[in-house]
Formats: structure tokens, C-alpha cells, sequence
């Protein structure tokens, strides 16, 4: 059996410390036959001396500086200079097993397959520790033949292969000619750039192979990572998802994988959905989705009734009938309700100093606020844009962090507290942080 020559591909991008532990674990691979090729997107932290002196120090290590473009450009980059055989796209706060590059290259060996999918975990940034990473390997969902073989079937390939596996492009090998006859590139969108590249490329793969040893640990919790700035770029799953459709649709793809894009489609448009943190990124993408977005994507009502699709059913159609965001918090206070978010004393909310239409954000999420959001949300006078609470994480969706308050534009902050020295303290945090006196309301609450 041949030791295959690889490529390491690492877009970095201010990686801070992150970035020497993640090059070391590269470099002291037991695996020798490779390169490694970092391309530093214009990076503006103090890693240049770190990368000179592992390309001074290393002769298969190649660096590459090109100005700030995204990691989608990166990977590209990288991909032009390549010559392994195989190719992986690493990142570049994660950590490696000593002999991920050895596991791999004797599976793509062995198997001469196209793509090779291995497993991995998490490592919590904040709590130190590793957790399962489930949504790397669905090994629940094969048929006994693949599970047999270790190598995906015609039928599995074509029917899950995007619910085997996510759209995560690091825990993915490529063979490279493979990518290069079926001329398969990274799409310049931020924070989602790897989607559809994924989903081309396992659509297209003719023998994809999987490997269930742990060979990478996904740093989960990275302030300066991709999902902690997704509100950033609160539609860009959309994006992706749709230049992956039109991939399929002119490679004469989409017909086979069909129902397995459906059921990604629909699973990335609402787990994003979720995880935006503001009341704006929330509203943005739902518009979109909610305008054109999902039936663009092949995401209809009569589609949902499918029995693939029967699971995504319930929040698919809410977004397609309420026309606005509001509308469809509206349509939730009975589930807020009963899952504790909204409560059911009722506090009289007092006459608001600003006209109907304007836009306010609204403090506290106590029996109070929880009173005055309702009442909020039934009247429609007004455009709640945040609800904040300083417990936002106990809490969950829809509230989130005060610090949000400060990057905003508004007409008012209504105080949602019982007392007058909480709301006092509340009035100084603001203030403290340059809000105007004038801009902050609060009234002893009154029960009905």
C-alpha cells in the first residue's frame, strides 16, 4: 500500500494564540509525507514572525500572504498551490491527533476514495473539556452495507449523505483531482464559505469512505470565531445554500440529492435562525427567508407535508405565514408562555413618552418585563428591537446581553423592574455607557 503525498491546507486570519498550538500539532504529525500551506488573509495580529519561522524552519511548510479577502478566498489560494495527492482544509484554532494525517492517508489509500469523512469532538473554549460532536457522523443512519464496506452506498449516498454528515469542511478529505475535474471551489461568503463547496462535493463524490476514530477537536466557544460573529452576516446561510442548489442544478445533480439538500436546506435555515443573538440579524433573516428565501430553496408549504420533511414542518410554515418578525413572536407567547419565558402576572404597562412606530428596546425580563412584552407585542404601537436582561443566558431566545444596547439605534429604553433601586441601578449602566438620560423610562409598575 502506497503512503499517498497530502496537503494541509490553513486559512488563518488573526488567529491569536490559538494558531501556534493548532501549527504544532501539525508539524509533529507521525505522518511525514506532506506539506502544509498557510495562507494568512491579511491578517493584522502578531503571527507574521511565528509563520517566517516555521517556513525558515521547515522545508515542506509553505506560507502564503495575500490582503484580507475571507476564508473562502484562503482555501482557494491554498488549493491553487497544492500538489498532494489528497488535501485538507484545517482551521485554525482547532487541535489535532498525532496521527490524524497517518489514519487518514492509509484509509484513502486502501479504499481509493474520493472523499473520506473522519470523526472528531468538541473542546469547550470556556469549560475546558471535550463533549461528543454528533452531527460529525450519523452512523445511525446507514444501511448495513455501508456500515459493512465503511464506505457509502449508491442508495445512501443520494438519499442522507448530507444528514451523515454536516457541512463542517475539517473533518473532510479530498482527493485532489477529484476536486479538480469536477472543478469544485470555495464561494467567497463570510461566515459560511465552506457550505456549498461540501454539499458539491459529496453530491458528486462517486466513493465516499468514513473513519470513526476521533482525529480532530472542534474548539467550540472561540470569541473570534465564525458562529460567535454570525450576526454579522445573518442571511449568508442563505447564500450559501442557495449557490449549492444552483451547483447541483447545473451539474445535473439535484434530482438525485434531492430530498437530501431539502432536508440540509431546511435544517441550516432554521438552526441559524436560532443561534443569532440580536433582534436584528433575526428579523433580517426572516424576511428573507420568509419573502423569497425558503421557496427559492425549494422549501414550500406542500413540500413540508413530505414525510422527509414532516419533522421541519411546524417552524418552515410559521415563517411562510406571518409576514413580519413581530408577527411571528406574536404567534409564540403561548409557547413562551408555557415554557416559562413569558409569565402570567400581569403588570399595567405605563404611557410611553415617544410616538406609535417608534422603536424601543425594552430592560428586564422579570415578571415585569415578561408582562410589559406582551402587552408590547398586543398593541403593535411599537417596534421592540431587543429585549435585555443581564441573566439573558439563563434565559435564552429572545433575550440577550445588555451590550447590545450600546450598538443599536433607538428611541427608547423601557425599564421593566419592581424596584426603584434595581431601575436606578440600571439607569447608571446606561448612562455609564453614554446612553442619554433622556432616552431611559421607568415608572413603578402597577399590577391589573
Amino acid at each position: 500500500m502506497c503512503a499517498p503525498f497530502m496537503t494541509v491546507v490553513v486559512p488563518v486570519y488573526n488567529a491569536g494564540l490559538y494558531l501556534k498550538f493548532a501549527l504544532d500539532d501539525i508539524i509533529k504529525q507521525t505522518y511525514r509525507n506532506f506539506e502544509l500551506i498557510v495562507v494568512d488573509d491579511g491578517s493584522t495580529d502578531d503571527n507574521n514572525d511565528l509563520l517566517l519561522n516555521l517556513k525558515n524552519t521547515y522545508k515542506y511548510v509553505k506560507i502564503i500572504f495575500q490582503e484580507h479577502a475571507n476564508g473562502g478566498v484562503a482555501r482557494n489560494t491554498g488549493l491553487k498551490y497544492a500538489t498532494g495527492e489528497y488535501i485538507l482544509f484545517l482551521d485554525q484554532d482547532d487541535r489535532f491527533e498525532p496521527d490524524m494525517l497517518k489514519t487518514v492517508a492509509r484509509e484513502v489509500s486502501k479504499k481509493n476514495l474520493d472523499v473520506l469523512i473522519f470523526n472528531g469532538n468538541r473542546f469547550c473554549h470556556n469549560e475546558n473539556k471535550f463533549l461528543p460532536a454528533t452531527n460529525l457522523l450519523r452512523l445511525d443512519i446507514l444501511s448495513e452495507e455501508s456500515i459493512t464496506k465503511q464506505i457509502l452506498s449508491c442508495h445512501d449516498r443520494k438519499n442522507m449523505v448530507l444528514q451523515f454528515t454536516g457541512t463542517t469542511v475539517w473533518n473532510k478529505v479530498f482527493k485532489r483531482d477529484f476536486l479538480s475535474k469536477n472543478n469544485i471551489w470555495f464561494q467567497s461568503n463570510p461566515g459560511n464559505d465552506t457550505v456549498s463547496f461540501t454539499i458539491t462535493a459529496l453530491c458528486c463524490a462517486e466513493k465516499i469512505g468514513y473513519c470513526q476514530k476521533i482525529l480532530i477537536h472542534y474548539r467550540e466557544g472561540n470569541p473570534t470565531g465564525q458562529i460567535a460573529q454570525q450576526d454579522n452576516w445573518p442571511t449568508s446561510i442563505y447564500s450559501a445554500l442557495l449557490q449549492a442548489k444552483s451547483e447541483l442544478t447545473r451539474r445535473g445533480k439535484l434530482r438525485d440529492y434531492y430530498w437530501t439538500f431539502l432536508q440540509c436546506a431546511a435544517e441550516k435555515c432554521l438552526k441559524r435562525f436560532e443561534l443569532l443573538q440580536t433582534v436584528y440579524g433575526k428579523r433580517k433573516l426572516y424576511q428573507l427567508l420568509h419573502e423569497q428565501g425558503l421557496s427559492k430553496l425549494g422549501l414550500t408549504s406542500d413540500c413540508m407535508m413530505k414525510s422527509r420533511l414532516l419533522r421541519y414542518r411546524y417552524k418552515v410554515n410559521s415563517i411562510l405565514k406571518y409576514n413580519t418578525y413581530e408577527e411571528y413572536l406574536h404567534s409564540r407567547q403561548h409557547i413562551m408562555q408555557k415554557s416559562g419565558v413569558l409569565g402570567r402576572t400581569i403588570y399595567l404597562m405605563p404611557q410611553l413618552p415617544i410616538d406609535e412606530g417608534c422603536s424601543l428596546i425594552l430592560y428586564g425580563c422579570g415578571s415585569v418585563g415578561k408582562s410589559y412584552y406582551i402587552q408590547l407585542m398586543n398593541q403593535k404601537k411599537h417596534n421592540v428591537i431587543l429585549w435585555v436582561d443581564k441573566n439573558f443566558e439563563e434565559i435564552g431566545f429572545p433575550i440577550v446581553s445588555p451590550k447590545y444596547i450600546f450598538s443599536t439605534k433607538y428611541h427608547l429604553i423601557l425599564i421593566a423592574v419592581k424596584q426603584d433601586k434595581t431601575a436606578e441601578e440600571i439607569i447608571k449602566y446606561l448612562v455609564d455607557g453614554g446612553v442619554p438620560k433622556d432616552f431611559i423610562f421607568w415608572k413603578l409598575p402597577k399590577i391589573i
